[in-house]
């Protein structure tokens, strides 16, 4: 499943699946880079992104995004 990736109000023609994989409006998924710590990122509009956080963002539902600011993930 894939979902439309969305942040900060803005909609991007950008697609993230719940494994990781990054998709651009052609469903070509893109090309990820490993951060100094591990993490995935991905070039997104210009700037750089963190995977893990693209999923958190499409998947995750969070009732209280103020303060609830942290997702606790394993891999």
């Amino acid at each position: 499943m894939k979902k439309q990736i969305i942040l900060k109000g803005r909609r991007f023609q950008y697609f993230v699946s719940q494994e990781g994989a990054v998709y651009n409006k052609d469903g070509i998924e893109l090309k990820q880079s490993n951060h100094k710590q591990g993490y995935k990122l991905v070039g997104i509009a210009g700037k750089v992104k963190l995977v893990h956080r693209l999923v958190a963002t499409a998947f995750c539902e969070n009732s209280d995004p103020e303060t609830k600011i942290q997702v606790n993930h394993i891999d």
